[in-house]
């Protein structure tokens, strides 16, 4: 199943906090239009505002997903540590983890 056949799956489930959680889908699939473009950069900035409001309603299973594409296209422009520092700053690693991962602290 592709990310856009997920992504419309969820629309059709109900989730709390509608109008934040269909915002945060809507910059994801800006983002991803953007991706589609290799527009990276402008992605990523989509990305990452779908993000914040992922994290503000707290929808672990969506930040997931614009984890994935945010990784992608950060991956692409061979930008490892800047999405290293987004998943440090937005404390989606549990602390553990981090240390396991020997990730460097900001």
């Amino acid at each position: 199943m592709s990310t856009t056949q997920v992504l419309e799956e969820d629309l059709n489930n109900t989730h709390p906090n509608d109008s934040d959680w269909m915002e945060s889908i809507r910059l994801s699939r800006l983002g991803n239009d953007y991706a589609a473009t290799k527009d990276y950069k402008k992605a990523i900035d989509y990305f990452l505002q779908s993000l914040a409001i992922a994290n503000q309603i707290n929808d672990d299973s969506l930040k997931a997903k614009i984890l994935s594409s945010l990784g992608l296209a950060y991956a692409i422009l061979e930008a490892m540590n800047e999405l290293l520092n987004t998943i440090k700053s937005h404390n989606l690693l549990p602390k553990k983890l981090e240390i396991i991962l020997g990730f460097p602290s900001i």
